[in-house]
């Protein structure tokens, strides 16, 4: 078993010989620094941060894409000053001052005081969190007391859906 994320404008084509199962949707925040002029808010249009330098993921990444293809739906491309592939590294920096980052609700569940997290709005952004498996397995007793276990703990999170 695997337990992987996808995020919506990153699709990956379907693997022969994987069964999927959907856990959670889980939103896509953008981080900023409490002295934005933007922090005050629960949302931001991404068209509203054209102009900000962004932290962004490493080269090629899902993460990277995302924020590329993001910021390209809203009208322009990001203005990249620093990239990492460590979401603490990239809330790190947003803490420090030097730009703004897209991450996940789960790498971003205890920010530090100077950091707020906004609901990107105009597009929305996500990622599916799901559990992916050989076909058959599911039917083993302990993969399917696992996948219940995943099912009911990712239920519980504070997510878009489950």
């Amino acid at each position: 078993m695997a337990l992987a994320g996808e995020y919506a404008l990153t699709p990956r084509r379907a693997q022969v010989g994987v069964e999927r199962l959907d856990l959670a949707i889980e939103p896509v925040h953008v981080a900023v620094p409490a002295s934005h002029p933007l922090a005050g808010g629960h949302s931001v249009h991404l068209s509203d941060l054209r102009t900000e330098q962004w932290i962004a993921p490493a080269t090629g990444s899902s993460c990277a894409l995302l924020l590329e293809r993001s910021c390209a739906n809203a009208g322009y491309e990001p203005h990249v000053v620093a990239r990492c592939a460590d979401f603490a590294m990239a809330i790190a920096l947003v803490d420090a001052g030097h730009g703004v980052a897209l991450l996940p609700a789960c790498a971003a569940t205890d920010p530090p005081a100077l950091v707020r997290l906004l609901q990107a709005v105009d597009p929305p952004i996500h990622r599916t969190l799901y559990a992916a498996t050989r076909p058959g397995t599911r039917r083993q007793a302990l993969v399917a007391c696992l996948l219940d276990a995943l099912t009911a703990q990712a239920q519980r999170l504070p997510l878009l859906v489950s």
